[in-house]
């Protein structure tokens, strides 16, 4: 759709050298909603089941998203942080018994910490973009093969489709490796 946009911008202002902004965001006519991300990951899972390292099938659960970062920290702290601590302790007392699994749970807390930090921007966005100019030059296309050929209509969006099958294994192949 961008690329779509910038190709439909370049034909229609070719001749005029002054500047024009034109925001390619669903934010305003198509927004994706929390409860629609939460759908789709559990159907995700659902169709597509993870296996843990010892091969056995990971069952999908419903679950919500959280709604703000200083409510996930709090959550992280009080159900991971604060019992890894429990175990770091243990493992002193313990002369190291446990230090195998204290590495191995820090390190995926901290990569889930870390997989937050990546998606709070845009988990957390409060603002929505003007695409008032960009739904003009949408209307002002010539014909409806033009339309068809470049769509950039954010309405078009097929939020479960996008979600289902291209974010979430996108996300799954190359962010989780």
């Amino acid at each position: 759709m961008v690329v779509n946009a910038m190709i439909s911008a370049i034909t229609a202002h070719s001749n005029q050298h002054s500047e024009f902004i034109y925001y390619v965001s669903s934010s305003v006519r198509n927004l994706v909603k929390y409860s629609t991300l939460e759908k789709c990951v559990y159907q995700y899972f659902v169709k597509n089941p993870q296996t843990r390292s010892d091969g056995k099938e990971i069952k999908a659960n419903k679950f919500h998203f959280i709604r703000t970062m200083p409510i996930f920290h709090r959550y992280m702290l009080l159900h991971y942080r604060l019992p890894l601590e429990g175990l770091f302790l243990m493992n002193l007392f313990l002369f190291g018994l446990f230090t195998q699994q204290f590495n191995t749970y820090w390190k995926k807390y901290k990569y889930v910490i870390h997989l937050a930090d990546i998606y709070a921007p845009y988990t957390f966005f409060k603002g929505s973009f003007d695409d008032a100019n960009l739904e003009r030059l949408r209307k002002a296309m010539m014909n409806n093969v033009e339309i068809k050929l470049f769509d950039f209509d954010p309405k078009h969006i097929e939020w479960d489709d996008y979600l289902i099958n291209i974010h979430i294994p996108g996300v799954i192949k190359y962010l989780l490796k």
